[in-house]
């Protein structure tokens, strides 16, 4: 810690003189007392303190509420809360540490009101951490991370004796890829809060399954104690998405690697585990919020106004059985509950602005060129569109009056690059407003000149609401 704040100081600098979040754990001083209270800042209130990025593996036995949070602020008894928090606890203690923030105990649990406000604001709790603890490889918060017996690497052991030098040990693994580095097989990384805790932390103390590692922005991962293990880190994603210096500043990025970027940050929480689905939007929220600082803009149900286009062509690797959920308009991605990803950017051929909905749910007007899915199947079997349906009923019954709404196309492979691939929404009617709601997205391969003479001749942009 002390090396990374003096040695990395354009990149991690220490966060001293930060505000403190609205509530934290003091842990105290444990040679006074073992137990600990919650601090309740004062608005003006600055300093460090560190935070804790873990699995809860069901409920908690302890938890902050309306009823308990003044008691909470006298006295928590160490002994009651679980083994998790105990380590977190002592790890804070050890490093001359005051405060640490739990989600736990630092939001009251039964306000709707206050777990709203926190969950936007987790993004900067996170960032202005001095450090955060993550207990990776406990997949409960009963299970603790300190004190875990690590099973041994497969290797080799010689000892080597070097004249003038002395006697050093050397490992060779026995175990295959092991060139590519040791991946670390954390609990935590398949938790959808946890990645947002690990992408906007400046630095992370990484309990892993073999030894405590060490992240921070100039260190991708490696042992904190020097160890033998060289680390192979693919499936995290902490390389610094955030804090970059292109991300620095609205002008720093453009926005098709704005879209690279946040397409990446929903494939990857979209694959991961969220206890209750409804908070699909809500374990993105704290990651929009900080670039939504950075890069200004509007920011609707995962997608951002800038850009918007190419982001409704979200599909998942097969139909669901599932039905919509309400928390969403149908043209986000956080309307379902599956893994979702992208195909890249595109040459965008609609433009784009929002309106009021219902349900508080904004009301897109696409200006583009349609053509109903009955009318392009009519065509023969020159121009078959690939359609790749939300729901599964769809796939073996089309809906009545679906309609393809073109959206942009993408230049053809190498081998044939006379060809256009056409992108799209496919829409279905909505009686009652006169919109479509989203029911998949399309393809089709086709020359420019055949897009143009064929498939869109006299088709004249419209306005098209998607609800």
């Amino acid at each position: 810690m002390e090396d990374c704040c003096h040695n990395h100081r354009k990149c991690c600098a220490r966060n001293t003189g930060v505000g403190l979040p609205a509530r934290l754990i003091d842990v105290g001083d444990q040679a006074i007392t073992p137990d600990v209270r919650l601090h309740i800042s004062r608005p003006d209130e600055a300093g460090e303190y560190l935070a804790l990025s873990y699995c809860w593996g069901g409920e908690q036995s302890v938890v902050t509420t309306q009823n308990n949070l003044n008691s909470m602020t006298q006295r928590v008894t160490l002994s009651s809360l679980p083994r998790t928090l105990q380590d977190a606890i002592r790890v804070t203690r050890n490093m001359g540490q005051r405060y640490l923030w739990v989600d736990a105990l630092c939001i009251v649990q039964d306000s709707e009101d206050d777990k709203g406000r926190e969950i936007q604001g987790m993004g900067s709790i996170y960032k202005n951490a001095s450090l955060t603890i993550s207990a990776a490889a406990a997949s409960a918060v009963s299970e603790g991370f300190l004190g875990r017996q690590p099973k041994a690497m497969p290797s080799c052991k010689w000892q080597l004796d070097i004249p003038s030098v002395g006697s050093h040990t050397i490992f060779i693994s026995t175990q295959p890829r092991m060139f590519l580095g040791y991946e670390p097989n954390h609990p935590l990384d398949r938790r959808g809060w946890a990645l947002q805790e690990s992408l906007l932390s400046h630095r992370l103390l990484v309990f892993s399954e073999k030894e405590p590692l060490w992240y921070c922005q100039a260190v991708r991962l490696k042992s904190a104690k020097d160890g033998y293990l060289e680390y192979w880190a693919t499936g995290n994603p902490r390389n610094n998405w955030v804090f970059i210096d292109p991300l620095r500043s609205r002008s720093g990025m453009q926005p098709r690697n704005r879209h690279g970027l946040w397409t990446r940050i929903v494939e990857n929480v979209t694959n991961r585990l969220l206890s209750d689905k409804e908070d699909r939007l809500n374990a993105v929220a704290g990651i929009a919020a900080e670039l939504q600082r950075r890069w200004g803009g509007k920011y609707l149900f995962g997608h951002w106004g800038e850009g918007f286009v190419p982001l409704l062509l979200w599909h998942g690797k097969s139909p669901s059985t599932e039905e919509k959920s309400g928390r969403a308009p149908t043209w986000s991605w956080g309307s379902v509950n599956y893994p979702v990803k992208w195909e890249g950017w595109l040459r965008i051929k609609a433009k784009a602005k929002f309106t009021g909905g219902n349900c508080g749910h904004p009301r897109v007007v696409l200006t583009c060129r349609t053509r109903t899915l009955e009318e392009v199947t009519g065509l023969g079997s020159r121009f078959p569109p690939s359609c790749f349906w939300d729901h599964a009923d769809h796939t073996s019954l089309q809906p009545p009056g679906a309609v393809l709404i073109l959206l942009g196309a993408r230049p053809g492979p190498s081998r044939r690059p006379e060809m256009r691939e056409l992108n799209g929404i496919i829409g279905i009617p909505t009686e009652s407003s006169g919109g479509f709601k989203r029911a998949g997205i399309f393809r089709m391969w086709c020359s420019p000149k055949e897009a143009n003479q064929i498939l869109w001749e006299n088709v004249r942009p419209k306005q098209v609401v998607l609800e």
